[in-house]
C-alpha cells in the first residue's frame, strides 16, 4: 500500500525560495525595529516647545 502523497518525489527548496523568505524576514525586522525602537518626535519636544510636525509632542 503506497501513501497518497509521495514526498520523496517533491522538489527541494532552492536558493531563490530561501532568498524570498530572508527578504521578507529582513523587511519585517526593519519595520518592527523602526516601529518600536526608533525615537519619534523632534528636539523641540524635549524643551516643551512645538516642533514642525502636525502632531503633539511625545507621539
Amino acid at each position: 500500500m503506497n501513501p497518497p502523497i509521495d514526498l520523496s518525489s517533491e522538489a527541494a527548496t532552492n536558493w531563490g525560495e530561501w532568498g524570498v523568505v530572508i527578504a521578507v524576514a529582513v523587511i519585517a525586522g526593519i519595520y518592527l525595529w523602526r516601529r518600536f525602537f526608533v525615537k519619534k518626535g523632534c528636539s523641540g519636544c524635549a524643551q516643551g516647545g512645538q516642533c514642525g510636525k502636525k502632531m503633539p509632542c511625545g507621539e
